[in-house]
């Protein structure tokens, strides 16, 4: 989205019947183009910038760690109006030097990126990153470091395959802007003075305007869709562009401003002389009435696991009765009750995912009554193993250091609460209360072997339903636990 950084009022200008705006040089940002570095790299004939469909529009989503490829477009338009001054009523033959600013920020705020390279996070090139990879690299050594690029835009003479540059003369593909800015960023080049997060200077221009029409090497036109007086339209192009490294950067939402910097020019096309048509002498070259510049938002994502704080699904009491086997009780079944002896001692509780300890002690579970003497893990299953538990009484466990299993999501522990309400002897009614429905179902599996369906009455699980279960059970009777909430 465009922003106007000189705000004037464009006055209309008749001019062969049509009225035309105030000159201006309008900047673009694009992101997601291909500069075909792996071609240059190659030493492959130049290719013409390839622009990603859409590449002007806010919020796209960029994954951290992959580089942001951002271009400018520039587009010349209008009529110079300066009454009295030169170029006044004439149309714009193209721009005549360039130059800007481009500042990231996150949140209003500047975001103190240096200048980088492939490997590290900043504001880099990579046509311009100094390595000597590739052929190009065994030919002719390292490449140049700068924080920015030139893009493949023109194709002048068909020769865009040697150059098509704006630094590029026509026999080169280009229209020869012999004058280039490459870009300052913190760190890059040495001496830079540019402050943290922002790409200082990017331009081009002509040191002197000769057109090739009047035996220079000068070719007007750059940024126009329109041709002038005399200087054909090079079209509305990208120019310039560079890559930013987000190695290390934070997830959210970017803000890449870019600012139009002061000699901005253009060149004023005159109908009686023609710009493009001869050699003028002199001054070429004046200010346009707007230079507008840009900004565009985009979105890094990252591309690590979403964490996801676990959640409790199930968990059962377990209790080894002797040769008989392992027994179990549903802690969340409505009204469950832990009714042998000493209580919840082995908890087991499933999660609805994988899960990890934070410390890997006895730590990562709390309880309000007892101790937690050992914690181990198996997929999404818990195993708490406690000691201490009081008959007729409840107590919560909590799970302050059970977090997402998957790497990097440690600070996601489970937000899940487990209430245990332990009574010795409830081994018939089930909801809280020992009275004499749990002696007598007590008594009546007196020497029967322990199974899956009478282990409640098993109260001090030693694989035998005898006396001694009777006699824990009415020591007990008439105690009462509260519900859990």
């Amino acid at each position: 989205m465009r922003i106007s950084f000189t705000a004037l009022t464009a006055l209309a200008l008749i001019v062969g019947g049509h009225a035309l705006a105030d000159s201006s040089i309008n900047y673009t940002l694009e992101l997601g183009g291909d500069n075909h570095a792996g071609a240059w790299e190659n030493m492959d004939p130049n290719t013409i910038y390839g622009r990603a469909t859409n590449g002007d529009q806010d919020d796209q989503s960029i994954d951290i760690g992959k580089d942001v490829n951002w271009a400018v477009v520039v587009d010349v338009t209008g009529q110079h109006n300066k009454p009295g001054g030169m170029g006044d009523g004439n149309l714009t033959g193209g721009a005549a030097n360039l130059v800007f600013d481009l500042e990231l920020k996150k949140d209003g705020n500047t975001v103190a990126i240096v200048a980088g390279s492939p490997a590290s996070q900043g504001w880099y090139s990579t046509i311009n990153d100094g390595d000597d990879d590739g052929l190009r690299g065994t030919v002719m050594g390292a490449d140049d470091r700068y924080n920015a690029a030139y893009a493949v835009a023109f194709n002048i003479d068909g020769k865009m395959g040697l150059g098509g540059y704006l630094l590029s003369p026509p026999a080169s593909g280009g229209p020869n802007m012999d004058f280039a800015h490459y870009p300052s960023a913190s760190g890059w080049p040495a001496a830079s003075t540019a402050d943290p997060g922002k790409l200082i200077g990017m331009g081009a221009g002509y040191k002197e305007f000769k057109p090739i029409t009047g035996g220079g090497a000068c070719t007007g036109g750059v940024g126009l869709s329109e041709g002038s007086y005399s200087c054909s339209a090079l079209g509305k192009l990208p120019l310039f562009e560079g890559q930013i490294n987000t190695t290390g950067l934070d997830p959210g939402t970017y803000t890449l401003v870019l600012t139009a910097s002061t000699g901005n020019n253009v060149l004023p096309d005159s109908a009686a002389i023609g710009m493009c048509d001869l050699g003028p002498t002199g001054q070429f070259a004046v200010a346009p009435n707007a230079v507008n510049g840009d900004q565009i938002r985009f979105i890094l994502k990252s591309t690590g696991p979403t964490c996801v704080a676990p959640v409790m699904t199930a968990a059962a009491s377990k209790k080894v009765h002797g040769t008989a086997g392992t027994f179990s009780i549903d802690l969340l079944a409505a009204g469950a009750t832990e009714c042998r002896k000493n209580g919840a001692t082995t908890v087991e509780v499933t999660f609805d995912r994988a899960i990890a300890l934070v410390t890997g002690t006895p730590a990562d579970v709390a309880v309000t009554s007892g101790s937690v003497t050992a914690v181990a893990v198996v997929g999404s299953v818990l195993t708490v193993t406690c000691s201490g538990m009081t008959n007729n009484a409840k107590k919560t466990m909590t799970f302050p250091g059970v977090a997402d299993g998957q790497t990097g999501c440690s600070a996601f522990v489970s937000p899940s609460s487990l209430c245990i309400r332990n009574i010795k002897g409830d081994s018939a009614s089930g909801f809280g209360a020992v009275n004499v429905i749990d002696l007598n179902a007590i008594k009546n599996q007196v020497n029967i072997v322990v199974t899956g369906s009478n282990f409640r009455c098993d109260v001090d699980a030693t694989v035998k339903i005898n006396v001694l279960d009777l006699n824990e059970c009415k020591n007990n009777i008439n105690k009462t636990v509260g519900a859990c909430p």
